[in-house]
């Protein structure tokens, strides 16, 4: 019996306009995960040159790109993709301060923009996402019907999901399914 072969997931066909709304894939972005050495923090703060590392909810706008804290020794950093190994190229700037995983094939990443994306995301997940307790550089996971997100605020009506892999299908079907039905 032969194995199945399996296929790629359509992420890159993604460009959805919904009324003035827009869903799409981000596929120019690296997202790379960081694992912080035991006692490590205040070194890898000294090699990023920051003060603080970001809030459980923030993100940190640094050279490096958007850092992300997705648990207590953990970051998320999501950058244009530079090189073929962005993740190599993350280790040359900060050494040995941090375990370094490119992490850019295990998410899809969509964006999505428009007037009714806060109506459309009401309808996924169950954050509170008023402009006045989730502003701009807010970050957060959650679930989207049956499916982990993250989701990060760009602007009132701009946010960028990060979804698994394995779920972009459902997740891109969901997406569109809450836009129509936020429409007015």
């Amino acid at each position: 019996m032969a194995s199945p072969t399996l296929t790629p997931t359509p992420i890159g066909e993604t460009n959805v306009k919904i009324g003035a709304n827009r869903i799409f894939a981000r596929q120019d972005l690296a997202l790379i995960g960081l694992a912080i050495p035991l006692g490590g923090e205040a070194a890898l703060q000294d090699a990023l040159g920051t003060g603080a590392l970001p809030e459980a909810t923030r993100v940190l706008d640094h050279d490096i790109g958007m850092i992300m804290r997705t648990g207590q020794d953990s970051l998320l950093v999501m950058r244009p993709r530079d090189s073929v190994d962005p993740a190599a190229n993350l280790h040359e700037q900060l050494g040995a301060h941090a375990y370094i995983t490119d992490q850019s094939d295990a998410f899809a990443v969509f964006e999505i923009i428009g007037p009714d994306t806060r109506a459309a995301l009401e309808r996924l997940c169950p954050l509170d996402i008023d402009p006045a307790t989730f502003p701009p550089g807010a970050c957060a996971q959650t679930a989207f019907e049956h499916m982990n997100t993250t989701l990060l605020c760009q602007s009132r009506d701009q946010y960028v999901l990060f979804c698994p892999s394995s779920s972009v299908t459902s997740f891109a079907e969901a997406l569109e399914t809450a836009f129509r039905s936020a429409q007015p």
